[in-house]
């Protein structure tokens, strides 16, 4: 009886995944958390999913989204047919905790190999965002071919929903949120004012999970 009780409340939990919060604390699981993320979103890209990779964004990004299913459609056939799939270890976090609530802001990609050659994939995740919870989940897709010369990667730009440069061009994208590897972009800052009082602010970390220890 037990293990039927627990195999139905296992059950209701992948029904409703897409709406489940995330119970996450450290940087750590956040990042764990993002490299799941962008694992869905390549067998999603195999299987040519839509509805499995929207449900990851969150409510924000969405909503500055006019038509999801026309992007993914766009990704699909700029992609062409998958081959491999090739991880990047490397994260970039950024957190930010004011009052005890906080936002980890979470990048990482990987390279995509398909019969139309090779592709750079990255995700800027929010995995946590208790500040502001409709920005919790995924922001942005970036996706370019290896050798693309224009914008470069989740580190230069950010924008909602899947984004593909050589296809979407560069024209409207906010000169106050392109920003450099060290530099912070206008309009987001880990610095609160003089009246937050946080209560912790942590400096944005680059590492590979070889170099990541648990927090927990």
């Amino acid at each position: 009886m037990k293990s039927l009780i627990s195999a139905l409340l296992a059950s209701v939990y992948l029904l409703t995944s897409c709406t489940v919060p995330y119970r996450i604390n450290t940087s750590f699981s956040a990042e764990k958390k993002t490299d799941e993320n962008l694992e869905t979103i390549v067998s999603a890209i195999q299987t040519k999913d839509a509805e499995q990779v929207k449900c990851l964004f969150s409510q924000n990004a969405l909503s500055q989204v006019d038509d999801f299913d026309t992007q993914f459609e766009k990704l699909i056939e700029f992609l062409g047919e998958f081959a491999n799939w090739e991880y990047d270890e490397l994260h970039r976090t950024r957190t930010h905790s004011s009052y005890g609530e906080k936002t980890i802001k979470v990048a990482a990609d990987g390279k995509m190999t398909t019969d139309k050659g090779e592709f750079i994939i990255q995700i800027l995740d929010y995995p946590v965002d208790t500040i502001e919870t409709d920005n919790q989940g995924v922001y942005m897709i970036y996706v370019a071919s290896v050798d693309y010369d224009g914008i470069a990667y989740w580190r230069s730009v950010e924008k909602a929903g899947i984004y593909i440069p050589e296809l979407d061009g560069t024209d409207d994208i906010d000169p106050h949120i392109v920003y450099g590897d060290s530099e912070t972009p206008d309009g987001e800052t880990d610095e609160t004012d003089e009246n937050s009082n946080p209560e912790k602010t942590d400096e944005p970390t680059e590492r590979s999970s070889q170099e990541q220890h648990a927090e927990e």
